[in-house]
């Protein structure tokens, strides 16, 4: 019973932090037909916001962020803490 007493209660708001590798040469080979399990850019999206949607579903005050690592840069594409700074270049590698 001591143990659980130093476990977050399991209705606890929780963050999420995302980092989505979005180099086009990668993504470019990923959807190619020739692999054994082809994967698009768009359909990967289409899952990474179920998989984002149903975090926030979860609880009210869920929230997460999410940064894009590119080729030589990152970004941060959507924030929930910082509204304001999303989609704003946070430095060059």
């Amino acid at each position: 019973m001591a143990e659980l007493a130093n476990t977050a209660p399991l209705d606890a708001p929780s963050h999420l932090t995302l980092i989505l590798d979005l180099s086009p040469k990668q993504w470019h080979l990923s959807s190619l037909e020739s692999n054994e399990f082809p994967l698009s850019l768009d359909t990967f999206l289409s899952h990474v916001l179920t998989f984002i949607n149903a975090h926030l579903a979860g609880r009210h005050d869920n929230n997460v962020t999410i940064f894009g690592a590119f080729p030589g840069t990152r970004l941060v594409h959507y924030n929930a803490c910082h509204p304001l700074e999303a989609l704003f270049d946070v430095k060059s590698l």
